[in-house]
């Protein structure tokens, strides 16, 4: 097989798509010499060297045989669920003709695909430093192809900011954290407040700024975090099982500020809150061992920074 014949089932597939377009008519999809041409493009596709144009053409034409054939085409829809997948990671666009159940099996490819990426990256960086730059592109398309009310969006966006962040620890660039913060954030806001991923939402988003913190020494993200749980602590009831992990991330956001400021108060405020944390946790809770480790901590710390004038003595780190 010669590039030139490649390419000229390519440009036999073009005309027939041109064609179809034009009429509307599936049934020539069937055509036993087009399908030779989709499977030799087919045999010279490479992952690694993906070419978009190729990939929607294949898309159109099994979508085209799978309309014509009807039920009996599964293959053919499958064979353009794959292809429509590698197209929207890759930087095709999805038809805006797409079925609502066709487009939903599309993502789904898709995202598998992206995560094969970030699997890779993190199994050995250093085989292929364009492997985080292939992942922040896949998933940022696939975040852009969510739709805002799409129950798989915040996790859609998680993994975009896991993207960014790999991408981030190993060039450094300001805007990958930026963008993996932002991404976060609307990951926060697009669960509901009563959902069991809003505490691990809000955990991802409070380790982004605290990188951003080490970076920057801008208190406002530490701020911000410990307003966001104190908030969430006053709309949630006494009784709310959830109650634990924001009484235990508030208490540890709170040591953190202080660290930071050297003010006593919140570091008096993080030992109430840790032990209110551990007066309602159950004995087996998963939270427990770390939340007194929390505790012996802060406690520690305050018997040091306090004199006997009750003054604290300043910033534990500059």
């Amino acid at each position: 097989m010669t590039d030139m014949s490649v390419e000229e089932s390519f440009e036999a597939l073009v005309r027939w798509q041109h064609d179809v377009g034009s009429t509307e008519e599936h049934a020539s999809s069937l055509d036993t010499q087009l399908l030779e041409h989709a499977r030799r493009l087919v045999d010279a596709y490479r992952e690694e060297d993906p070419r978009v144009e190729v990939l929607a053409v294949l898309a159109a034409f099994h979508l085209s045989r799978h309309v014509a054939l009807g039920q009996e085409s599964s293959a053919d829809r499958w064979a353009a669920v794959a292809l429509l997948a590698r197209c929207l990671i890759y930087g095709g666009e999805l038809p805006s003709s797409l079925a609502p159940k066709l487009r939903e099996d599309v993502l789904a490819e898709a995202v598998e695909l992206a995560t094969e990426l970030l699997r890779m990256r993190d199994t050995d960086p250093a085989d292929d430093p364009a492997l985080a730059d292939r992942a922040v592109d896949a998933w940022r398309r696939i975040k852009d192809a969510t739709p805002a009310d799409h129950p798989d969006r915040p996790g859609h966006l998680s993994l975009f900011s896991k993207a960014l962040l790999m991408r981030h620890a190993d060039t450094g660039r300001p805007a990958d954290l930026e963008e993996a913060l932002a991404a976060g954030a609307e990951r926060v806001r697009a669960i509901p407040d009563d959902h069991p991923g809003q505490d691990e939402a809000m955990e991802e988003l409070g380790h982004m700024m605290m990188m951003r913190l080490d970076v920057t020494l801008d208190h406002s993200d530490v701020d911000e975090l410990v307003s966001g749980w104190e908030q969430a602590l006053n709309d949630l009831p006494e009784d709310d099982p959830g109650r634990v992990a924001k009484l235990s991330s508030l208490g540890a956001d709170l040591l953190i500020r202080h660290a930071r400021t050297g003010a006593l108060e919140d570091l008096d405020r993080s030992i109430a809150f840790t032990r209110e944390a551990l007066r309602v946790i159950p004995d087996d809770h998963p939270y427990g061992e770390g939340l007194q480790h929390n505790l012996n901590v802060a406690v520690e710390l305050r018997s040091q920074l306090v004199e006997g004038d009750g003054q604290a003595r300043g910033p534990a780190v500059p």
